[in-house]
């Protein structure tokens, strides 16, 4: 329990449908336009992750144990050494699920530039 008056405690932030309408369509817009349609899935190897994420490989397994990271797939048989890799799409969609930190006092005005519109 806080040790803060009621009044005092600040609520989290709410967005509007709005909002959340106009912030996915701009990820979408740009997801779309930054990847070939036609594209074959993609496997990344765990060190082409932990560069990406950013994070050790105790920190992922943790992640991936508690159901908060896509899984590795298995890429060979069963044998001694069994070689696993993730799919580029289901990194890139955690990534883009992440959610952004603000500094305290600001707003969520950050509007993502339409592909080849400069800022």
């Amino acid at each position: 329990m806080s040790s803060q008056p009621r009044s005092s405690r600040k609520l989290p932030v709410r967005i509007d449908d709005a909002q959340l309408r106009a912030a996915l369509t701009d990820i979408l817009q740009f997801h779309q336009s930054s990847a070939p349609q036609n594209e074959a899935p993609r496997f990344i190897s765990r060190e082409q992750v932990l560069e990406r994420v950013g994070c050790s490989y105790a920190c992922l397994w943790g992640w991936i144990r508690q159901g908060k990271f896509p899984a590795a797939r298995e890429l060979s048989g069963p044998g001694r050494r069994t070689r696993v890799g993730w799919l580029e799409s289901e990194v890139n969609h955690w990534m883009l699920g992440r959610p952004r930190r603000l500094p305290k006092g600001s707003t969520d005005e950050y509007k993502a530039p339409l592909c080849g519109e400069r800022r």
